[in-house]
């Protein structure tokens, strides 16, 4: 069969689908040919800026917290050291000691909260295979054989590291919580 032939069953087999007329087909035919193919590197580069403002957001919460938990481990000191010292003399203190000791307490007890690490991303049907909780249980060769598949499945590839992406801010909106009670 020739090129003419087969082009011409295929415009009626489209237009009996579509339930359109020659013309409209033709206008279908030429919107599709302006459209753009999904851009694999711009889709490239947003998961590269995403997850790089992600860690960003990330080490900036740690870094406030391991301040957060330096300040008031020595503010706890100086009370106990000193203010603890002299209850005897200036029984009055007790009340704001207990005050300041109750109140760096659960500060750093926030700090320690925001700086830990989710356990896991997602339920076990959305295995992350980009993050350590999901697939530390895994042995070598069964993670490098999902790995590999997963990086020959290119939709479900940018679908994985999408929902990387969404549990880690997820996270990151967590450890903002604690550290915005803080």
């Amino acid at each position: 069969m020739d090129e003419k032939k087969i082009k011409k069953a295929k415009d009626a087999y489209l237009r009996e689908e579509l339930n359109i007329d020659k013309e409209k087909l033709k206008e279908l035919k030429k919107k599709l040919a302006k459209v753009e193919p999904r851009s694999e590197r711009g889709a490239e580069t947003l998961f590269r800026l995403v997850s790089k403002n992600h860690y960003t957001l990330n080490t900036m919460i740690d870094r406030k917290s391991h301040i957060l938990i330096t300040i008031n481990a020595l503010i706890l000191s100086i009370v106990i050291g000193t203010v603890l010292n002299q209850l005897e003399k200036d029984p009055h203190l007790i009340f704001p000691a207990i005050m300041i000791l109750i109140t760096n307490l659960i500060s750093i007890t926030y700090a320690i909260f925001a700086t830990r690490p989710e356990p896991k991303h997602g339920s076990r049907q959305t295995s992350n295979l980009l993050y350590f909780g999901n697939f530390n249980d895994l042995n070598e060769s069964d993670y490098t054989d999902k790995l590999t598949n997963l990086m020959y499945q290119g939709d479900e590839l940018y679908k994985t590291i999408a929902l990387d992406t969404y549990y880690l801010g997820k996270s990151i909106g967590i450890k903002h919580a604690y550290g915005c009670v803080i």
